[in-house]
């Protein structure tokens, strides 16, 4: 009786040095802090650094203007005409990159085009990049699938802009 006492024991003491370190390395990394720049813009001047034609996605200013008009709807920003009057500069393109032909595969059909948005958030008086997103938004074969698909890259972008936008640095935080 006293030598599975001894036995229990001794396993619990095992798999408690065993559990320790993975316990540990499951503990939630802290997040590198966010430029106080993005999180405390007012106002922000929208650069329009193009759309590639590639793809059918449409008029060669619509990836300006949609995003423009997101930004202006969202309330977040005050939209201003200069980048000497802003805080932060968006700059926003759509690229269509060619990635080989649209072959039948069994079920799958591969894709031709790779299409994204790229913004990168700039800091107007340094010309410094402060932060960088690249949202892929899905090709389609049929035009009203592609706007629609494009019109949700627009939506998954200000998303994550939102986020970005939202979440207070840890110096700021300790700060409050």
């Amino acid at each position: 009786m006293r030598v599975s006492r001894s036995s229990g024991f001794l396993v619990a003491v095992v798999v408690t040095l065993l559990i320790a370190p993975v316990l540990e390395a499951q503990q939630p990394k802290a997040a590198a802090p966010i430029p106080a720049q993005i999180t405390a813009a007012k106002k922000v001047f929208i650069s329009n650094a193009g759309q590639d034609d590639l793809g059918g996605f449409g008029d060669p200013d619509r990836t300006y203007n949609q995003f423009y008009s997101a930004i202006k709807s969202s309330g977040q920003y005050q939209l201003v005409s200069t980048p000497a009057d802003a805080d932060l500069v968006f700059e926003i393109s759509f690229a269509v990159q060619a990635v080989g032909t649209n072959v039948i595969k069994g079920d799958s059909v591969g894709t031709p085009y790779a299409p994204s948005f790229r913004l990168v958030i700039f800091d107007p008086k340094t010309h410094f990049p402060l932060w960088t997103f690249n949202q892929h938004v899905q090709w389609a074969i049929l035009a009203g699938n592609r706007d629609k698909n494009f019109d949700q890259g627009i939506a998954e972008l200000m998303t994550s802009l939102k986020k970005l936008a939202g979440e207070p640095t840890s110096v700021q935080a300790a700060a409050k």
